[in-house]
C-alpha cells in the first residue's frame, strides 16, 4: 500500500539514495499504487535535498497533474532546499507555483 512504499521512500531519502528512491517510486507506480500528498512530498524532499531542484519542481507539477494537491509542507520542503543550494531562480518559481494554487 501507499504507506509501505512511502516508508521505503523515506528511508532511501534519509540516507541520500536517490537512485533507490526513484526505483521505489517506479515500483509503486508499476504496482498500481496511487501516491498521496505524503508520498509526493517525500519524493520532493529526496530530489531537492540532493540538489535536484528542477526534478523536485517536476514532481510537484506531476502531483498537480495527477489531481493531488501539494500542501504547505510540500512547498516548504522545496523552498528550504532552494535556500540550502542558493537557488534563487527555483525558489521564485516555487513561490509562483504556490500563488497559482
Amino acid at each position: 500500500n501507499v504507506y509501505s512504499y512511502t516508508n521505503m521512500l523515506n528511508a532511501a531519502t534519509r540516507v541520500g539514495e536517490v537512485m533507490e528512491m526513484r526505483t521505489i517510486w517506479k515500483a509503486m507506480s508499476d504496482a498500481g499504487v496511487e501516491a498521496n500528498e505524503v508520498a509526493y512530498t517525500v519524493l520532493v524532499k529526496g530530489e531537492s535535498q540532493n540538489g535536484h531542484i528542477d526534478r523536485a519542481r517536476s514532481v510537484i507539477r506531476e502531483m498537480i497533474d495527477c489531481g493531488v494537491e501539494p500542501n504547505q509542507r510540500t512547498y516548504a520542503t522545496l523552498l528550504r532546499n532552494c535556500v540550502r543550494y542558493g537557488d534563487v531562480k527555483n525558489a521564485s518559481k516555487c513561490l509562483e507555483m504556490m500563488r497559482e494554487r
